[in-house]
């Protein structure tokens, strides 16, 4: 029984191995073809957070994310009519959300699952 315990152990271990091998190379894929998305997106549109102005938010700065290729900026600050985001500052903004919806378009999806945009 022994004997029989320690193959299947052996079995496992091995196949989580192989698994995890697995798991990393498609992962290093995907973080290549994510880099390749974003270097090639417009960032023509955006999802963002409202500016937070509580004591638990200690002022949060808003976010801002494109519904193409889920690129994320935090303002870097307020200054007349910007908010001092890089990448993402002329983009259009389809809606303004609170920050628990806006984590979830960090996750790609397909754009038929997308809400659509709502003007703000």
């Amino acid at each position: 029984m022994q004997a029989n315990h320690r193959s299947l152990f052996d079995f496992l271990r091995n196949k989580i191995i192989s698994q995890v091998k697995k798991r990393n190379r498609v992962s290093g894929q995907i973080n290549d073809l994510m880099l390749l998305l974003r270097k090639k997106c417009l960032h023509e549109e955006v999802v963002k957070t409202p500016m937070q102005e509580s004591d638990e938010a200690k002022n949060q700065l808003p976010k801002r994310i494109c519904i193409c290729c889920a690129l994320e900026e935090q303002a870097s600050g307020f200054s007349g009519m910007s908010h001092g985001f890089n990448k993402l500052e002329k983009s259009r903004v389809v809606k303004e959300v609170p920050l628990a919806e806006f984590c979830k378009y960090r996750e790609l999806r397909p754009f038929k699952k997308l809400q659509e945009p709502q003007p703000v």
